[in-house]
């Protein structure tokens, strides 16, 4: 719990009002003391005299201690959620592409076996163009799926193994000056 100093009396901010401003603060883009405290302001209609708002100085004393560090955590954690989404989102459409060339594929070949080849120009465009709808989309959706769970770690070790064939390549050697590193193989 944070003390502040009005100048009619000292007013404690609870931890339960200290969330509620630092949700406000983040859901605002994270605005600087002064903009922030002003938009509490005008929006609650707040009487600053009154004690109802931290300080600016206690905002920014907040912002600096201790709501940037989890305002960070917090934006590391949107982006992680966003990015599996789209990679999940990617691969359904990749799935959806590919379940689409398969139908056209059938559709020709159905059309091909009834009217043979005579005059199926455009059954025979549909087989080409499903089956290479089928063959870009397939395979990127069991690969990206892989992909998706693994730790960094993980991915580390699996961009090593694909690199390197699962050999070494390289080792560092103790040069003979300490600022240089010398690569053989």
């Amino acid at each position: 719990m944070a003390l502040r100093l009005n100048r009619s009396s000292a007013i404690a901010y609870n931890a339960e009002y200290k969330v509620k401003l630092f949700q406000e603060w983040y859901n605002l883009g994270k605005p600087g003391s002064g903009k922030f405290r002003n938009i509490l302001i005008q929006e609650k209609n707040y009487d600053p005299m009154l004690g109802d708002i931290p300080t600016g100085n206690l905002i920014t004393k907040w912002i600096r201690e201790e709501w940037s560090e989890y305002a960070i955590e917090l934006d590391e954690q949107a982006m992680n959620t966003l990015e599996q989404e789209i990679i999940a989102d990617k691969v359904e459409m990749l799935k959806r592409h590919a379940d689409i060339g398969k139908k056209m594929q059938e559709m020709s070949m159905e059309y091909l076996n009834e009217h043979g080849v005579g005059s199926s120009r455009n059954a025979i465009q549909l087989l080409v163009s499903g089956m290479e709808i089928e063959r870009i989309s397939v395979g990127t959706p069991k690969i990206a799926s892989k992909y998706v769970n693994m730790s960094d770690q993980q991915l580390l070790d699996e961009l090593k193994r694909v690199v390197t064939g699962g050999k070494l390549l390289m080792e560092l050697e103790a040069p003979s000056d300490p600022n240089v590193i010398d690569m053989v193989k």
